[in-house]
């Protein structure tokens, strides 16, 4: 078996893959009705749109900065910029391979590694440890609205199956975490073992590759739990982390919101909540960036959980993802194109501390008034929701300021 026709078999395997997940998705629109779809999706005005990118876009920011502490504190210097442009190229390797982020991750750390001048442990380790706080930070926020919910006696019907169900993926999520912590140094061997008899007999139909030996496979694991110890040993600098997790998937239900409210749907955020979690099980069919079988199951979520009629919930789930997900994908082919073809550089570009200030006031001040020109001016659509309304402000000031500390930082290098 030779190097094409490997390639070849991989180009075909993916092909079939998008043609599989289009022909599905035609079919689920066609039984809930083209017509309806394409009339819903057409009453969305631009400005939605603009405010739909613009929550869309904010995760990458803040996750990006995410990326940054933890880089910094196992040593490697990468600015913030750079990070931000490693995470939006990581979500679009997510995008591309199967089973999305379990599938993308392993590769995305080789491009962490390389940008960022360490080894690919240590980068797993980052990235991993990262993409655990993004989900937890999901998590808990469903969990919060179950609380909230059940403080009111809302939940029933429903409502009550999804609290259960909500509460059960985040004891077991945290029941399984902890015993894997708990256990790492113990399992980290066992594990190590398998992966390296796996890989061996792996290796052994890939022309070309020679395989590592298992015991250079369990020192890779051994390094790996070591880097998550030195993350571990820092638990403010996680906590900070978690907290932009958190304002991350605050965005991304936002987003959501917004969808449903542009289509007049009236649902509350906290509701909003309940679905975002539940609708990353999308990620185990194995087609690229879940194409079509995550609109499936985000849409019939908001018929069965929320009550949306199925052709503005089928709606949603394209603009929702149209907006949130495939145009950061874009962004994030072009950071990783930018990654590749560009000069290797992982340490960080140094500069005085006076142009810093400068560039640091400039970036912020003139972020803030551009803010304050689309209120005055309405450009985009006034939000009725008080978390929504400010998270697109936060998200305006912080893609504001992202660009323009990205253009004075590169105007000062030295």
């Amino acid at each position: 078996m030779t190097h094409s026709t490997v390639r070849t078999r991989d180009v075909w395997r993916t092909t079939a893959g998008v043609v599989l997940a289009f022909t599905g998705f035609a079919i689920y629109v066609w039984f809930v009705g083209v017509t309806d779809v394409v009339d819903a999706v057409r009453s969305v005005s631009p400005r939605d749109i603009a405010s739909l990118v613009v929550l869309g876009l904010l995760p990458i920011v803040v996750w990006g900065a995410g990326l940054w502490l933890l880089l910094h504190r196992i040593g490697a210097r990468v600015g913030l910029w750079d990070a931000t442009v490693l995470f939006a190229a990581t979500g679009f390797v997510n995008a591309v391979t199967p089973f999305g982020q379990s599938g993308g991750t392993p590769v995305s750390s080789l491009l962490v590694a390389w940008e960022a001048d360490i080894d690919y442990e240590s980068a797993f380790a980052a990235v991993a440890s990262l993409n655990v706080l993004v989900r937890l930070a999901s998590l808990s926020l469903a969990f919060l609205a179950v609380v909230v919910y059940a403080s009111r006696l809302v939940p029933v019907g429903q409502n009550r199956s999804t609290a259960t169900i909500v509460v059960g993926v985040t004891l077991a999520f945290l029941v399984v975490g902890g015993v894997l912590w708990v256990a790492r140094h113990d399992v980290a061997p066992v594990a190590g073992r398998a992966l390296g008899r796996l890989t061996a007999r792996v290796g052994h139909w890939i022309p070309g590759v020679t395989p590592p030996s298992p015991a250079s496979v369990v020192n890779r694991v051994e390094r790996f739990v070591a880097t998550l110890d030195v993350l571990a040993s820092d638990p403010w600098r996680l906590v900070a982390v978690f907290a932009l997790a958190t304002f991350g998937q605050v965005s991304v239900a936002a987003a959501l919101w917004t969808a449903l409210d542009t289509l007049g749907v009236d649902q509350s955020l906290l509701a909003v909540f309940l679905v975002v979690p539940l609708a990353k099980v999308s990620g185990v069919v194995p087609t690229p960036g879940g194409l079509g079988s995550a609109e499936v199951v985000l849409s019939g979520l908001l018929v069965a959980m929320l009550s949306v009629p199925t052709a503005s919930a089928t709606a949603a789930a394209l603009v929702y993802r149209g907006t949130v997900y495939w145009v950061p994908t874009a962004l994030g082919a072009v950071a990783t194109g930018g990654l590749l073809f560009s000069a290797s550089g992982g340490t960080e570009t140094r500069r005085t501390r006076q142009m810093t200030a400068v560039a640091f006031a400039l970036a912020g001040g003139i972020s803030i008034l551009f803010v304050l020109v689309i209120h005055t001016r309405t450009l985009f659509t006034e939000p009725t929701e008080v978390v929504v309304h400010l998270v697109r402000d936060v998200g305006l000031g912080a893609l504001g300021f992202t660009v323009l500390w990205a253009l004075f930082t590169t105007a000062t290098k030295q």
